[in-house]
């Protein structure tokens, strides 16, 4: 049976709106023991019987040296009937399970974040909130304005309505675990990556049949573990080319398309973290990246484009949706945007 860890679940009389791009809020959290997190559960609402906020994406993340979210999902979860969701004053606790579990580590911060599929300002899913005396300790309300490049306090004293379950089985550094089911994992395999001495990084497999277990530890090269345990680990240069068909809109094979996606992951989680600091910063900062830059070619035609079109047409660039005349409508306005002029 899962257990409830990380909670706060009284006093809340505010609600803090989630949206798409526009605002999406996350609230921070400190584990007080190691444990492998399995699903969170949030407080919502939403603003009235006109809001549809679609699926609706809870995801974990690290923190930064001043404790607000940074970089990739660690894990993640999503629930499709967002547009069902009450429209009572109080909102429902609505669940959010993962896939795959994650081991949290005592004493270190993460972020609880909040994101639906609308920005419409007017008719809103909530995140119900303390907003005026909150009292848990382990984190506080912090909110995104620009999809998650700066985030800001809403206030020390202001903590969002979660609980965070998990299973207390697991140890280590830290890494994404499978299965996460107990009763799989009784008589199965558990697999790890977790970061051992010196940050090397380390594959660890625990067998237990018949209450009898063994633990198997290897060096895996200089790779530094990911949000997940990869299925395909694919070099740095076949991640390059791969990714340069992609922003040329090469790739239409739906199974290529889904191969690029989860190794696009993996590199902005870090997998190729022991790679030339430039090359590492780049992943983490797409629109400095030299080698995108290197992709474009050509004169630049002013376009009028608002920056949020802008913004549209670059997520759709890097799922590979572009090609022809858009896609170099897409090259030219990126240039301008990484030259300044957006």
């Amino acid at each position: 049976m899962p257990t409830l860890y990380e909670n706060y679940i009284t006093g809340d009389d505010g609600n803090y709106g989630i949206l798409a791009t526009v605002q999406f809020p996350a609230q921070t959290f400190t584990p007080s023991v190691n444990h492998i997190v399995s699903s969170v559960k949030a407080k919502l609402r939403r603003s009235s019987g006109a809001a549809t906020p679609g699926t609706v994406t809870a995801s974990i993340k690290a923190t930064d040296g001043n404790n607000k979210p940074t970089g990739s999902s660690l894990v993640s979860g999503t629930y499709a009937d967002g547009n069902t969701i009450t429209t009572g004053a109080s909102g429902e606790w609505i669940e959010f399970t993962f896939s795959t579990g994650y081991l949290l580590l005592s004493g270190t911060v993460y972020a609880l974040e909040l994101k639906c599929q609308s920005d419409d300002l007017g008719n809103t899913l909530q995140w119900r909130y303390d907003n005026s005396s909150a009292t848990y300790a382990g984190g506080q309300l912090y909110v995104t304005t620009d999809e998650g490049v700066t985030w800001s306090s809403v206030g020390a004293d202001k903590d969002a309505m979660f609980e965070e379950w998990g299973d207390p089985q697991g140890s280590g550094g830290g890494g994404a675990i499978y299965p996460i089911n107990e009763l799989l994992r009784a008589s199965g395999i558990v697999r790890t990556f977790f970061a051992g001495i010196g940050g090397q990084a380390v594959y660890q497999a625990i067998l237990t049949l018949g209450g009898i277990s063994t633990t198997h530890v290897s060096p895996i090269g200089g790779r530094q573990p990911s949000g997940a345990v990869p299925s395909t680990v694919m070099s740095l240069e076949d991640y390059k080319k791969l990714r340069e068909r992609a922003l040329r809109g090469e790739i239409t094979d739906p199974a290529e398309l889904e191969a690029y996606k989860k190794v696009r992951e993996q590199a902005l989680a870090g997998i190729y973290g022991t790679t030339p600091a430039s090359i590492s910063a780049a992943e983490a900062t797409p629109d400095l990246n030299q080698f995108q830059r290197d992709i474009l070619s050509g004169g630049v035609t002013p376009l009028n484009m608002s920056l949020g079109d802008y913004k549209a047409l670059r997520e759709r660039a890097l799922k590979g949706e572009l090609s022809g005349s858009e896609l170099e409508a897409y090259k030219k306005v990126r240039e301008q945007a990484l030259s300044g002029d957006l």
